[in-house]
């Protein structure tokens, strides 16, 4: 057995005793064991728990030969498909609402699953390899190629905060507070970009 995750007295924990990984949750209340993965309970495809936020957990699984998204309301019991093609789909984060994933057709793509409205969003469409770096409530930090952005995930704006070529890497952000580290100097110096103003102080 495998620890995933404890959200609202429930732990998440993967299994492997049907001959394939499935995911189930325990409620600490009463002691009840729920299988997330009921309809695939007896197949070989594997099950692999990936991320957990409120009611919600995040499951992926190649029962169609490739990797699928998938959410498990852990309330209603309602399982909904977040992603059904034919390449690999990475989980990345969720929090309240955004699922964010990376979609490897071609190059590599970021995407937003809205899980109030199902509806998903291409945030990336270019010819590098967007990395993800973090999401708070509803911005996430990524970046293209040493750049860093921060996309909003409630209005869809994108904003550059990163603008050179050197090296840049995402360290954190709480809030209103994101800090980076970058290289223009030539060595490591820690930033503080504020989202509401959009100011840029050097830290160190």
């Amino acid at each position: 057995d495998t620890f995933g995750a404890i959200v609202n007295n429930k732990i998440i924990f993967g299994n492997d005793q049907y001959e394939s990984n499935k995911v189930f949750f325990y409620r600490t209340n009463n002691g009840i064991i729920v299988n997330i993965s009921e309809d695939y309970l007896y197949t070989v495809p594997d099950d692999y728990f990936v991320g957990a936020d409120g009611h919600n957990v995040i499951y992926n699984n190649t029962f169609d030969g490739d990797t699928d998204l998938y959410l498990f309301n852990m309330v209603t019991g309602l399982t909904t498909t977040i992603t059904d093609n034919s390449v690999e789909d990475y989980f990345y984060a969720i929090d309240g609402n955004n699922v964010i994933y990376m979609n490897s057709d071609g190059d590599y793509d970021l995407f937003l699953y809205r899980i109030d409205t199902t509806n998903t969003t291409q945030i990336t469409d270019n010819a590098v390899y967007d990395r993800f770096g973090g999401l708070d409530g509803n911005n996430l930090v990524y970046y293209e190629g040493d750049d860093i952005y921060l996309y909003e995930t409630d209005t869809g704006v994108t904003t550059q905060i990163t603008v050179n070529a050197v090296s840049n890497s995402f360290s954190g952000f709480d809030g209103n507070n994101i800090v980076y580290r970058n290289t223009e100097d030539g060595d490591y110096d820690l930033y503080l970009y504020e989202i509401d103003s959009g100011d840029t102080t050097q830290i160190t």
